[in-house]
């Protein structure tokens, strides 16, 4: 077992208020554990508005970061997002 690692309910919260922060369109679907062996959980958003062949994208990190740095991770991966979908 990983020691130091966030459960994955308080993954889904820190994803939940980065997503608020982020964009108010952007909703936690779920939290999505790798194996034993790993800290690594993706992250499942809706983006509400977006088309439907882009409407779900996902977040990968490690949840052995401490709240933060995991919030800002999760918070940046999906402002890149934000902009990719933008600039399309």
């Amino acid at each position: 077992m990983i020691e130091n690692r966030l459960a994955v309910s308080a993954v889904a919260q820190l994803a939940a208020e980065a997503a608020r922060e982020a964009s108010p369109d952007f909703t936690v679907a779920g939290v999505v554990p790798g194996n034993r062996e790993t800290s690594y959980v993706e992250i499942l958003f809706n983006a509400e508005g977006w088309d439907d062949d882009s409407r779900q994208i996902t977040v990968g990190v490690f949840r052995n970061a401490g709240r933060a740095v995991l919030k800002q991770q999760i918070y940046n991966q999906i402002q890149r997002r934000i902009d990719e979908h933008r600039a399309i």
